[in-house]
């Protein structure tokens, strides 16, 4: 007994006698259990603050496998009555020609073949001025009225084609003679398209070929031929005229614009393809709207060559549906503020 406790104090332990050695035993179990108890908790709520850290981040790290196709689940639904006032056309998924083109930059010019010069046949003073610029004349409409110098009898002057005066140079009581120019006319029912052509892509131009013109940059293209390529360059610019004779008559050409045109220098066939117009880049991938159950469904797609008007589609399109063609942006701003207002909901 003695060495018993002796060792048992040696440890640094208080002495317990034999007889309270079990109740010890009892009071160490309860410490125990209680020391258990006051920790459980605190690993239980940090498991609940962490999930709720993760949630409150999308989830924590872990890949949401439906991501990828986040907008195929939206569904944009549009009557027809709202396609018709946002201006959205359709159209169909299929083949088409896609072209690579060389873009060009020039200015309208009205068809010199269709310009005329009016001056006197005789020297004398203006009487009377008919005609003013804007006006559209016709064959043999009389402009103005000359006096002559020798005989002092008056005769007219009068518009040999029918068009439009670009100019006039006739005042009442002016001396003019045949070296006058009084007026100009022309027929803008089609015009003349003068591009520069540089010396880098002498090689890729000919006569002959297709050329898409743009009367704004959005708008749809007149296509027409190159009429005329000049086998000289300026000494100032280094340039090439290029020429190409647009038909005018509703007047979407005026002269003196600035222009933008795209030669054709390359065509092929895609068997599947959709208008540029209607490829609207989203979180950074190109994205189509196709006409779905009575609303439009975003679709990511891969685009192959790139055309001036037609681009091809690799994937993420079937031939044969429909989509939106034009006014697509509209359909991408109602999108972006649908899943903003969607976001401020959470």
């Amino acid at each position: 007994m003695t060495n018993e406790v002796s060792n048992y104090s040696a440890n640094g332990c208080a002495q317990i006698p034999k007889g309270n050695r079990s109740l010890a035993l009892n009071l160490l179990a309860v410490y125990f259990a209680w020391s258990c108890w006051s920790v459980l908790p605190v690993y239980a709520d940090d498991d609940h603050d962490h999930a709720h850290a993760k949630d409150s981040h999308g989830h924590g790290h872990q890949h949401n496998p439906g991501h990828e196709g986040e907008h195929a689940e939206e569904l944009l639904r549009l009557s027809d009555e709202q396609l018709t006032e946002a201006g959205i056309s359709l159209a169909t998924v299929g083949p088409a020609a896609v072209e690579r083109t060389l873009r060009l930059f020039g200015v309208v010019h009205p068809d010199q073949e269709r310009v005329a010069h009016i001056s006197p046949r005789f020297p004398g003073v203006v009487r009377k001025v008919l005609a003013s610029v804007g006006d559209q004349v016709q064959p043999g409409e009389v402009l103005a009225q000359v006096e002559a110098n020798e005989s002092l009898r008056s005769y007219e002057l009068s518009a040999v084609l029918g068009g439009t005066i670009l100019e006039r140079h006739a005042t009442v009581g002016e001396f003019v003679d045949g070296s006058s120019i009084l007026f100009t006319i022309a027929n803008l029912d089609s015009v003349w398209i003068d591009l520069q052509l540089y010396p880098k892509n002498f090689g890729s131009v000919r006569v002959g070929q297709d050329v898409h013109v743009y009367s704004q940059p959005d708008g749809e293209p007149v296509t027409a031929k190159i009429h005329y390529l000049a086998p000289t360059a300026d000494p100032h610019t280094q340039g090439r005229l290029v020429r190409v004779v647009l038909p005018n008559a509703e007047r979407r050409f005026v002269p003196g614009l600035f222009i933008e045109a795209q030669v054709v220098v390359e065509r092929r066939e895609a068997e599947r393809a959709v208008l540029r117009s209607a490829v609207q880049e989203i979180e950074g991938r190109p994205t189509v709207f196709v006409r779905h159950g009575g609303g439009f469904e975003p679709r990511v797609v891969s685009l192959g060559e790139k055309g001036a008007r037609f681009v091809e589609v690799r994937d993420g399109l079937r031939q044969g549906e429909q989509y939106a063609a034009s006014e697509s942006y509209t359909l991408k701003s109602q999108l972006l503020a649908s899943e903003a207002d969607h976001g401020h909901s959470h």
